[in-house]
C-alpha cells in the first residue's frame, strides 16, 4: 500500500474508522505491523531493531477496538501518536488497549513485585514513544502495559475508564511517564461516587522509572510502587480521599525502595511506605489531612528523609507523619523542617524551653517526636537568673529528658533532642589501633568493640582520638574507645568499678583487680577511666556507680591480648 510519507503509517489508509462507529482493530494492527517490519538494519540494545523513528499516526480520529494493539518484540525507535482509542464492550477485561509485551496473554500486573530489584537481563523494546493519545478503557481492562521495556516514553496522554491500571510497568528500565492525566472516572473532585473509585493509576513493578507532571484525578490508588529507584516530581494526586480508603502513592516493596518524591501535591490522599529504605519525600504539599504513613512489615526504617514539606488539615489531630506498627530496626531517619496548619507536627528532632525555680527540670517530647522512647542525642543549656550552679543531664526515658542542678535556682533550661541516628547505628573511626563505636549497637559480639548498654549518647563523632591512646601500650596491642556518656556520672568525689565476667555475670572479678576505687573530677560528663588487670583475657562487664546516687552507666568490653583497657573517651563532639 502506498504510504503518504516514508515511515509514517496513517491508520486511516489501512481502513481504520476515525468516527469510532466501526471496529478498527485489524486496520491499526496492520499499520503497526508494517511500521515494525520496515527495519533499517541498525540495532539499539541487543535484539531490538532501530526502526528509524517510524510513526503510526492515528490522524486525530477516535477508534473503536475489541482487542489490544500490540507491538511485536524487538521494536525500537517508533512512535504511536495523535488520536484516541476506545475499548468496545467485547474488549477482554484482563488486557490493555496498548501492549508492549512479548507475551500474547499479558494480564493485570497490580501488586506484582520483582525479585532482587535487578532489571531484566533481556529487553524486548527500546525507545518506544506513546504521545498525544486519549485511551478510554470503557471499564473493561487497562490502558497501557510495558513489559521488559527500555527507555519507553508515555507523554501527553489522557487515560480514563480503566478497570485495572491506567499504566502498568513490569520489570524493564527507565520508563518516562510525563505530562499526562489519569482517572478511572472523569471528574474534577468532589465526586459523589468517590467512595467507589477503584483501580490503580500507575503501577510500577520496575526500576529507575520517572513520573513527572502527572495528574491522577480518580483511582483507588494513585501510584503503586513495587520497584526501586523511582522518581516522582510534580505529581498531583486527588484520586480518592484517605478517609474513603484511597492512597495517593503506595510504596509496596518492603525495604530498599530508594524512592524520591519531590514537589508533589497530595490532595486529600496521602503516601504509605512499607519498611522504607532510602526514601526521600521533600518540598511537597499535603492537603486535607493527607499525611505520610510509615508502615511496618519487618520493623525496618533506614535512610528516610521527610523534610521541607507543607501540611494542611482540618484540626482533627492527624499527625503529619504517622507510624503503623512497631519499628525495631531504625537508622538515619530524619523527619524535620516540615510545617503544618490544622495538623499535628511530629518529627525526629525537637526543642523546648522550661522555666522554673528548683533543682529539677523535666521536658516530655512525646507529643512531638515520631518514634516512642528513642532519643539518641540530647543537648541542653541552663540559663540561671540567680546564681551559678552545677547541673547535669540525669535521665532520658520515654522521650522525656530530666535535668538536675545541685542547688535550687531560678532559670530556664533549653533542650534540643534528636532521634536520628537511633539503635543499630555504628560509627567507627580508626586511628592506629583505636576504634570508636556508637552505643545501643548490637555488635558487642564482635572482637573489636566496646558497646555501652546504658542510656548513652548515640550520635557522636570522635575527634583528636589519638591524644587519648596511652603511650605505655605497645603499638601491636589493640585499644578500644567508646563514645562518651550522655548521663552524668554520680556527683561524688570518686566512683567504684565493679567488674564481672561477660560470659558469667555471677563471677565477680573485682577483687582480682589492682584497684577498685578511681578518683576523677565530678560531675564532669566526659571522664577518661582506665582499668588494668593481668587476668586471663575474657570479655568483661563494667559497671560504674557512686554511693550517693542511683544513676549508673554500663559497658561491655572485649579484651586485648593479656590486658584489659576499659576507657571512655573525653574528646567527643556532637554530630550535626
Amino acid at each position: 500500500m502506498q504510504k503518504s510519507k516514508p515511515r509514517i503509517y496513517h491508520v486511516t489508509e489501512y481502513g481504520a474508522d476515525p468516527t469510532g462507529k466501526a471496529d478498527s482493530t485489524k486496520a491499526i494492527r496492520k499499520a503497526v505491523a508494517d511500521a515494525c517490519a520496515a527495519t533499517t538494519g541498525q540495532w539499539l540494545i541487543a535484539g531490538v531493531n532501530n526502526l528509524g523513528g517510524a510513526e503510526v499516526h492515528l490522524d486525530g480520529g477516535l477508534y473503536l477496538i475489541d482487542a489490544p494493539i500490540t507491538l511485536p518484540a524487538g521494536s525500537g525507535n517508533i512512535k504511536i501518536h495523535g488520536g484516541s482509542l476506545r475499548a468496545s464492550d467485547d474488549f477482554p477485561t484482563d488486557r490493555y488497549l496498548i501492549e508492549l509485551s512479548a507475551s500474547p496473554n499479558v494480564s493485570s500486573q497490580t501488586n506484582t513485585t520483582i525479585g532482587d530489584g535487578a532489571a531484566s537481563s533481556s529487553y524486548n523494546y527500546e525507545y518506544v514513544t506513546l504521545r498525544g493519545l486519549l485511551l478510554d478503557a470503557n471499564y473493561r481492562g487497562g490502558g497501557i502495559t510495558v513489559v521488559d521495556g527500555l527507555r519507553t516514553v508515555i507523554d501527553d496522554c489522557y487515560i480514563v475508564h480503566f478497570a485495572s491500571e491506567a499504566v502498568s510497568v513490569l520489570s524493564g528500565h527507565e520508563t518516562l511517564i510525563r505530562a499526562s492525566f489519569i482517572g478511572q472516572h472523569i471528574t474534577a473532585g468532589g465526586d459523589p461516587g468517590e467512595k467507589n473509585f477503584s483501580g490503580t493509576g500507575i503501577s510500577l513493578a520496575g526500576n529507575d522509572n520517572i513520573v513527572t507532571d502527572v495528574v491522577i484525578f480518580s483511582a483507588g490508588v494513585g501510584i503503586l510502587v513495587s520497584g526501586q529507584a523511582n522518581i516522582f516530581t510534580g505529581v498531583h494526586c486527588y484520586n480518592k480521599a484517605t478517609g474513603f480508603g484511597g492512597t495517593g502513592i503506595y510504596l509496596k516493596l518492603p525495604g530498599l525502595t530508594q524512592t524520591r518524591i519531590t514537589n508533589c501535591y497530595l490532595d486529600y490522599t496521602g503516601i504509605v511506605a512499607e519498611d522504607p529504605v532510602q526514601l526521600l519525600i521533600s518540598s511537597s504539599f499535603f492537603l486535607g489531612d493527607a499525611n505520610v504513613v510509615l508502615k511496618s512489615i519487618n520493623g525496618v526504617a533506614k535512610g528516610v528523609e521527610i523534610v521541607d514539606n507543607m501540611f494542611a488539615g482540618g484540626d482533627s489531630g492527624i499527625d503529619i507523619v504517622a507510624l503503623e506498627g512497631n519499628f525495631t530496626d531504625v537508622d538515619q531517619v530524619n523527619v524535620n523542617r516540615n510545617t503544618a496548619k490544622g495538623m499535628t507536627v511530629r518529627g525526629t528532632a525537637a526543642r523546648a524551653a522550661v522555666h522554673g525555680n528548683g533543682t529539677r527540670w523535666e521536658v516530655d517530647f512525646s507529643p512531638v517526636l515520631l518514634f516512642p522512647d528513642r532519643i539518641g542525642n540530647v543537648q541542653y543549656a541552663l540559663q540561671s537568673d540567680t546564681a551559678f550552679c552545677r547541673h547535669a543531664l540525669r535521665t532520658v526515658s520515654g522521650n522525656a529528658v530530666v535535668i538536675e542542678s545541685d542547688v535550687a535556682v531560678q532559670g530556664t533550661v533549653h533542650v534540643e533532642v534528636n532521634q536520628a541516628p537511633a539503635n543499630g547505628v555504628i560509627e567507627r573511626v580508626k586511628l592506629g589501633h583505636a576504634v570508636a563505636c556508637s552505643p545501643h549497637s548490637d555488635v558487642a559480639k564482635s572482637d573489636s568493640i566496646l558497646a555501652p548498654t546504658g542510656k548513652l549518647r548515640s550520635e557522636a563523632r570522635v575527634a583528636q582520638l589519638g591524644q587519648q591512646i596511652p603511650r605505655k601500650l605497645p603499638a601491636s596491642r589493640s585499644f578500644f574507645a567508646a563514645i562518651s556518656l550522655s548521663l552524668p556520672l554520680p556527683d561524688c568525689g570518686s566512683a567504684e568499678a565493679s567488674i564481672t565476667s561477660l560470659s558469667d555475670p555471677r563471677v565477680d572479678l573485682t577483687p582480682q583487680l589492682g584497684r577498685t576505687s578511681l578518683s576523677f573530677p565530678l560531675p564532669e560528663l566526659y571522664c577518661p577511666i582506665v582499668l588494668a588487670t593481668d587476668l586471663t583475657p575474657q570479655p568483661l562487664f563494667v559497671r560504674m556507680f557512686g554511693p550517693s546516687s542511683t544513676s549508673h552507666c554500663s559497658f561491655l568490653k572485649l579484651t586485648t591480648a593479656g590486658k584489659y583497657e576499659i576507657t571512655t573517651v573525653g574528646y567527643v563532639q556532637d554530630s550535626k
